[in-house]
């Protein structure tokens, strides 16, 4: 028997973030007994930074500068 792939959905979907603002993003895993998520930034320069939660959100902090 071939088991499923784990899915991810993340809240909110896309949004636009002010220079040095902050926003919560929340992971919800289905398809699994395994809830939990790391959380990282690809970002190409000045990138901003992501703290995760126990809640399994992610607190991400945008860069002083845009782009």
């Amino acid at each position: 028997m071939v088991e499923p792939l784990p899915e991810v959905s993340i809240t909110p979907k896309t949004v636009t973030v002010p220079p040095n603002a902050q926003i919560n993003f929340l992971a919800s895993v289905s398809v699994t007994d395994n809830r939990a998520v790391t959380w990282r930034v690809l970002e190409t320069s000045g990138g901003g930074t992501i703290t995760a939660a126990a809640d399994g959100s992610g607190q991400y902090t945008a860069p002083a500068t845009p782009g």
